[in-house]
This record gives structure tokens, sequence and C-alpha cells, in this order.
């Protein structure tokens, strides 16, 4: 597999697994599922195929949703295994652009393993409106940011609660939190009280919580930048909607 993830030993680990006990009954299995895998000899030939350029390929998306099905069926931990294999360019990515995050790199791609592997346990892809791309990367990286700003917003009090100490203020004075963890807690709120679905609460995140573009927003999504548009707006709108406040605090 002509790859430079080769030269990661912690992948080299997985692929070695890849080829022991058990791996090999579960290919024949998902043979015997879907046709499309009758293509693939071993798991090391699906995995270079799973990390071709072309992300949105309808065969890898119909081999994504049938890997994830069967894992909902059999909850055996070597489909985790082979889903991380998969999402491995994409996890290492994460890892380089997020790095300032924290200042323990080992730590930081451990968290980011744990909190992928818990994603995509918790994942039904007969449920899930979005990709199933989109909604395990984005399911990982918005479940990776609320650890890191909890520990932000924990880090940030005791550093300030230090201040006040040294400078002998009042402790225990009410803080503001900041405009981004206030429109998280929002969406959120919004989500869990089926206000807006998962890709109206992706995009409004995405966008307003995380600053991404738009169109980025919209390509992780699966949707036009127009469809996109318009569904960030009906999930703006049911915000303003619930506002007791008719001033909103940010502009479509």
């Amino acid at each position: 597999m002509e790859h430079h993830y080769h030269l990661d030993p912690d992948l080299d680990r997985l692929l070695d697994e890849l080829t022991g006990e058990g791996y090999a009954e579960l290919l024949d299995l998902l043979k015997e599922y879907d046709p499309v895998f009758q293509r693939f000899p071993t798991w090391r030939d699906l995995t270079s195929f799973m990390w071709t350029s072309v992300s949105r390929d309808l065969v890898k998306e119909s081999i994504l949703r049938t890997v994830l099905e069967v894992h909902t069926l059999d909850r055996r931990p070597h489909w985790r295994t082979i889903l991380l294999v998969f999402f491995w360019p994409g996890l290492r990515s994460l890892h380089r652009k997020k790095q300032k995050w924290t200042d323990d790199a080992k730590e930081f791609w451990q968290e980011i393993v744990r909190t992928f592997l818990e994603v995509v346990h918790d994942l039904d892809p007969r449920t899930t409106r979005m990709h199933p791309t989109a909604a395990i990367y984005w399911g990982t990286f918005h479940a990776l940011y609320r650890t890191y700003a909890a520990q932000w917003k924990r880090d940030k009090t005791e550093l300030q609660v230090d201040a006040e100490f040294i400078q002998a203020q009042t402790l225990g004075s009410e803080r503001q939190p900041s405009k981004e963890d206030a429109l998280s807690t929002k969406f959120e709120a919004l989500l869990q009280s089926g206000h807006i679905n998962e890709v109206e609460f992706h995009l409004l995140v995405g966008s307003f919580v995380h600053g991404h573009p738009l169109r980025t927003c919209a390509k992780e999504a699966g949707l036009s930048y127009e469809a996109a548009k318009k569904r960030r707006q009906r999930g703006l709108q049911k915000l303003k909607d619930l506002e007791e406040d008719s001033m909103s605090p940010f502009a479509p």
C-alpha cells in the first residue's frame, strides 16, 4: 500500500491487526452481506480504496454505511478498529490542525482516538440524516471541542481565581461565558429539545461557534451551499423565535 501513512508505527500495528484472527471472517461476512465487497481480497485492499482522495464516492459511502449497519448488529470491537483505520488520515489531519488546543501532543492524539471510538459506538446509521463520513468526523470534532472547551474554562477560572486572590479581590464573582460558549449551549439545547435537527446543529455550530466557512460546513454535511444557507437560516429563526430577547447576537 503506497501511502505515507506507513511511516506511522501506530497505524502499522493496526494494519497488522487486520491480518490477524477474526478479521478475515468479518470480511467474508461483508461479502455475503453486500456484493460490493467481493472486489477486495483483503482488509488492506479495502483500506487503500477507502483512503482514495474522492471522499464523496458513492461506493465508499455504501461501504461505510454497510460496516456501520453491521456494527449496530454485531458489537464486536473489531468493527471499531476497522473504522478507526478507515478514518486514520482524517484523524491525523485533525490532530495536526488543532494541536494548539493543548501542549501535550501524545495525550491529544489519545483523546482524539477515544472520542472517535465513542462517537462510532453510539452512531446509528439508520437515524442520522448526515453523510456517514460527516456524521463521524464532525461528531468527533464537536465532542472533542466540548472536552477541551470545558478544560479551558476550568483553567481560565483557576487562573482568574488566583489573580483575584493575589489582588485581594472578592472571590466567586460572576464570570460571563464567551459568546461562542453561550451560542454552543443554546444550539445544544435546541438540538436536545428537537427544535433543530443534526444537520442544522452542525451547520450552526460549525459556522458560528468554530468559525468555519459555510461552504466548508455545507460540503461536510453533503449539501449545496444554497441548501446549507437555507437550513442554517431555518435554525437561526428557530433560535430567534425562542429567545425572549429579540436582539440576535449575530448576523445570519
